[in-house]
């Protein structure tokens, strides 16, 4: 049966279940007009499982039906600086924390589904203390990411190895990821050493949120993040690595079995 629901509440919808078609309105005065409409079901059980978890930790995902933009992010981080930097321009921009690359396919699906233009941050993960197998597991999550973009209204960009390290501040413990952004945006760091350094990694989160949110300008960015225009660009950023790291194992393998 037709469902007709007024509200001004995303929560109300919940993807998570089965559905034959959702569409959404904006109604005026004298029309209403059809801001979405979904266009098919294309979620597996994963799928499913993600959107239950993110209705627990994020019930405000569906936002992106009343924002004029859209961008995924993968991390913490990520998310608090783009929010900070929303606000401090005054953009009406919905950020999603997928806090995963499955997550984040998860979210494409569902943004396809309505035929949404967005954009998305992922770290690659090529990080060297990684083993051969768990890169390899991470090249094929980004695959599956770049993979998941439909149309040229969607674009995908990279942060090598991870968010903190593109921005020059190297690996942060997970306790300290709030609060090191926090001095970042906020420039509380007294230290002159880390202030300066905290400067250059405002500079580069504005960088690469510039080139997010305005379509119209090509901004350079730097070297610890890429526009993604084709599959192979992650193969450029694993396989030397991954090759590496083999023979290094392999290296090994051949020490212990000597000492045995």
């Amino acid at each position: 049966m037709p469902l007709m629901i007024s509200t001004h509440s995303p929560i109300l919808i919940d993807l998570s279940e089965r559905h034959t078609s959702i569409q959404v309105f904006r109604v005026g005065e004298k029309e209403a007009i059809q801001l979405y409409k979904s266009v098919s079901e294309q979620f597996d059980d994963d799928d499913i499982a993600n959107m239950k978890i993110l209705n627990y930790v994020d019930s405000y995902v569906n936002e992106f039906f009343f924002a004029d933009k859209v961008v995924i992010v993968e991390g913490d981080t990520e998310y608090i600086a783009f929010k900070h930097l929303a606000k401090e321009k005054g953009l009406n921009i919905h950020i999603i924390r997928a806090r995963g690359k499955a997550t984040i396919v998860t979210l494409m699906k569902v943004l396809n589904q309505f035929n949404s233009s967005y954009d998305v941050l992922h770290d690659v993960d090529n990080h060297d203390k990684h083993s051969s197998s768990t890169l390899k597991a991470q090249l094929t999550n980004c695959k599956k990411i770049y993979s998941s973009k439909q149309s040229n209204n969607i674009r995908v960009f990279c942060s090598i190895t991870h968010f903190e390290n593109a921005i020059g501040i190297g690996d942060v413990s997970n306790d300290q990821k709030t609060k090191v952004i926090y001095q970042i945006l906020r420039g509380q760091e007294q230290d002159d050493s880390k202030t300066f350094k905290y400067s250059e990694a405002r500079a580069l989160i504005e960088n690469i949120f510039e080139q997010i949110i305005d379509r119209n300008k090509e901004v350079t960015l730097t070297e610890g993040f890429k526009k993604v225009t084709t599959s192979e660009d992650y193969d450029k950023l694993f396989i030397g690595l991954i090759d590496q790291k083999m023979r290094e194992e392999a290296e090994k393998e051949k020490k212990d079995a000597l000492k045995v």
